[in-house]
C-alpha cells in the first residue's frame, strides 16, 4: 500500500479537473466554443470521466 502515491495522484486529478474547468470556460467566454452551456458541461463531464479510468489504471499499479 502506498498512501502517499495515491493521496498525490488524487490531488492531481482534482487539480487538472479545476483547471481544465476554468479552460472550458474561457474557451466559451473568448467564443471557442459554444456558450449556451450544455457544450461545455459536457465537455467537462466527459474529462471527467477520462480522467476517471486513466486514475484507476493508475490504481491498479500503485
Amino acid at each position: 500500500m502506498k498512501p502517499l502515491a495515491k493521496f498525490i495522484s488524487f490531488k492531481a486529478i482534482v487539480n487538472a479537473t479545476s483547471w481544465q474547468g476554468i479552460g472550458i470556460a474561457l474557451l466559451c467566454a473568448f467564443g471557442v466554443l459554444p456558450s449556451e452551456g450544455k457544450i461545455g458541461t459536457g465537455l467537462q463531464d466527459l474529462l471527467i470521466c477520462i480522467e476517471a479510468v486513466n486514475l484507476s489504471l493508475i490504481y491498479m499499479f500503485l
